[in-house]
């Protein structure tokens, strides 16, 4: 039987982030790139290969993701690279996503 562990209420900014994730989430094309990079980071021109979004949908969408806090980026050299989703977040995400897989 799990225990009822009293919560400490969120801070508005808390709670703002947290709807900020919910609606980035709320895109297919961004779970797409959330889905593309699960195993490992990639830069733009390999994420419009893997989805068949074009370039500049990519890269909205990647600055949505990076906005909520979803996702991380990197730059080096001419590239941007998505390397991976935001932990614990991500883990949630991933879960979410492999349940969605399997039905």
């Amino acid at each position: 039987m799990a225990k009822n562990i009293p919560r400490q209420p969120q801070s508005d900014e808390a709670i703002e982030l947290i709807a900020a994730r919910f609606r980035a989430l709320a895109e297919p094309s961004r779970l797409k790139l959330i889905m593309a990079v699960e195993h490992g980071e990639k830069n733009v021109s390999q994420l419009v290969a893997a989805t068949g979004m074009s370039q500049p949908n990519v890269s909205r969408h990647l600055q949505t993701l990076t906005y909520a806090g979803i996702l991380t980026r990197r730059k080096e050299r001419m590239s941007v690279f998505t390397p991976s989703l935001i932990q614990p977040f991500a883990a949630s995400i991933n879960k979410s996503l492999a349940a969605c897989r399997s039905d």
